[in-house]
């Protein structure tokens, strides 16, 4: 848990954008919740399954906790799956 918490204060201190600005919310579950900050998107999934069929526009992959298993565009967007218990920022 440690390093999981060191790990995204790294994030949070490289990336600017993390630590104000305007947030935009692109996606809102009981289990899964994505936002967006500048350029920056942040995917949480909280549930104990894998989420599926979650659309982020435009994404570029940058850094995930696991694995995110890449989707297929659709309309300028990308649908991914996020899996259970995952923090993923593009």
């Amino acid at each position: 848990m440690w390093r999981h918490v060191q790990k995204v204060a790294q994030i949070r201190a490289a990336r600017r954008e993390l630590r104000g600005g305007a947030t935009e919310h692109l996606f809102v579950s009981d289990q899964v919740y994505v936002y967006r900050r500048g350029g920056t998107i942040v995917a949480i999934n909280n549930g104990r399954r894998e989420a599926s069929d979650v659309t982020i526009p435009r994404p570029r992959f940058r850094r995930c906790v696991r694995r995110v298993r890449r989707g297929r565009p659709v309309n300028g967007a990308t649908v991914v799956r996020v899996p259970a218990r995952v923090s993923c920022i593009f």
